[in-house]
């Protein structure tokens, strides 16, 4: 049996963007999937509360105070039930429904503690080499999400 894999994406002020990147998750293949909204925005368009609303048997959307990020980060957290937590930005565009597959295949192996995922920017041609003071002391200023192999090793991850 698969583990439970909660998607976590906290939000504030994010209207469309967020449904398109929730339509992204809802595409997502791996099963059981717990998919966590924490929303600190005030009000949103009718067509957004529209859209939770008819997904609401697929998405735990939970209102929450504005009180920053990090905190938001936090309260996913709490209300995650799953056994590995993915989390997500609201203003990202998944077209590929094996992204969950893909984390979890390699978070499961024993060695590895924590996976960061390779964003790829609308028209960008090139992607990066791997900067070699990433494994430095401060090695989390020089993260990006682009680079062209996977990094092994990392002493940091950055969220997008």
């Amino acid at each position: 049996m698969n583990p439970t894999v909660s998607i976590l994406i906290p939000t504030y002020n994010r209207h469309e963007i967020l449904v398109d990147t929730l339509k992204g998750v809802l595409q997502q293949t791996y099963r059981p999937l717990e998919i966590v909204v924490y929303d600190q925005t005030e009000s949103h368009p009718e067509s957004v509360i529209q859209f939770l609303n008819e997904n609401s048997a697929s998405i735990r959307w939970e209102r929450g105070n504005a009180q920053g990020l990090v905190n938001a980060y936090a309260r996913c957290a709490e209300l995650a039930t799953g056994d590995f937590f993915l989390f997500l930005d609201d203003d990202v565009f998944i077209d590929d429904p094996q992204l969950v597959n893909k984390h979890i295949a390699t978070l499961t192996k024993p060695q590895v503690g924590a996976v960061m995922g390779k964003i790829e920017h609308e028209n960008q041609l090139e992607f990066s080499d791997i900067d070699p003071r990433i494994h430095h002391k401060n090695g989390w200023q020089f993260v990006r999400f682009d680079y062209n192999s996977p990094v092994e090793n990392m002493p940091s991850l950055a969220a997008a």
